[in-house]
């Protein structure tokens, strides 16, 4: 798992042959991670609640999205905890 930063609220994650493009950030009903490679969004709860966020990805109609949510979720986690800031 490589992680990138791009910017405050955005980055990259290579996992399994895969290049995710991830932007992280809040909207009016909570948080959210996009996914603009792939053009899948889903709402997000606390960024360090791997199992409700992974709960929201791991149905998701993209299977290669589906397949890693839970290394999506931990690199979502991983980005915000050594960050040490809120987004």
């Amino acid at each position: 798992m490589i992680i990138r930063e791009i910017s405050n609220n955005e980055f990259t994650l290579e996992v399994n042959g895969v290049n995710f493009h991830i932007i992280i950030g809040e909207y009016i009903n909570g948080n959210y991670i996009a996914i603009i490679n792939f053009g899948v969004c889903f709402p997000a709860a606390k960024w360090t609640d791997i199992r409700w966020n992974y709960e929201q990805m791991v149905v998701s109609d993209n299977e290669i999205v589906a397949a890693n949510a839970l290394n999506i979720v931990v690199a979502v986690q991983k980005f915000v905890e050594d960050k040490g800031e809120n987004i």
